[in-house]
């Protein structure tokens, strides 16, 4: 949602600087989060989500919600392996069912902690659903076509567990960069007791990075969220959500 940066680095004396880690004999490659040495960095992010819920008579309903805006984002070294990452928001547009409407947004600006890896430093219990697809980086080099999977702790939206399982699809070229591409996928399915729901939840995504220069090139991903009543759990209603995500970075500082 989403959002995420990859890059490959060293650590010495305290201070990221790049750098391609490769083991020659096997092919592997160390990832790392990163400073990019060009900042502000500039993104478009657009998330259209469709709701599938009753209406107040019961009623099923189908809503489309996009919303576009510019995301500026800046990185401090704060620590041998911990980033500041606070997040500009502006230039908003929202739609509801192809109308453009009104919308302030409750925040014009975020921060974050994170360390090398993408882990939070500090959890974030009210992010919203598609903020749990960030990418986190594998804890151990990999090569092409190896794996590793990331468990995100639940969220006040999304109260599960969520396992997202990644693959290094590949190393690229774009634009002259070279670049890593992250293929993403996660399925959950459990009981909520507390609101007596079964909650599933299946996503895919695509993350290009530059490797060397140590930041987001483009993420996409698609997730489908399906809350449903456990038999007997009163006038609780089946709702759908497809949430699509879109973020390609538009200018360097």
């Amino acid at each position: 949602m989403v959002r995420a940066l990859a890059v490959c680095v060293a650590i010495a004396s305290g201070v990221l600087f790049a750098g391609v880690v490769l083991a020659a004999d096997a092919g592997l490659i160390h990832l790392y989060y990163k400073q990019p040495a060009r900042q502000p960095l500039v993104y478009s992010s657009v998330v259209q989500e469709e709701n599938d819920a009753p209406d107040a008579k019961g009623k099923m309903q189908k809503t489309t919600v996009q919303t576009e805006q510019t995301v500026t984002n800046h990185y401090k070294l704060v620590g041998p392996e911990v980033l500041a990452v606070k997040a500009q928001f502006s230039e908003f547009k929202t739609a509801v069912n192809g109308k453009q409407v009104a919308y302030t947004p409750p925040d014009k600006e975020a921060q974050k902690l994170i360390d090398v890896k993408g882990y939070r430093k500090m959890a974030n219990k009210g992010a919203a659903d598609f903020d749990k697809f960030d990418v986190i980086l594998p804890n151990y080099p990999v090569k092409t076509g190896e794996t590793w999977t990331y468990t995100a702790p639940p969220t006040t939206d999304l109260p599960v567990y969520l396992v997202t399982k990644f693959k290094l699809v590949g190393i690229e070229k774009l634009q002259g960069r070279d670049v890593a591409v992250i293929d993403a996928a996660t399925h959950v399915s459990e009981v909520e007791t507390a609101r007596k729901l079964k909650i599933t939840v299946s996503g895919k995504g695509r993350i290009v990075f530059a490797i060397n220069e140590g930041y987001l090139v483009s993420s996409e991903f698609r997730i489908k969220m399906v809350t449903e009543p456990l038999q007997g759990a009163g006038a609780a209603a089946t709702v759908t959500r497809n949430i699509k995500t879109n973020m390609k970075l538009v200018k360097l500082g």
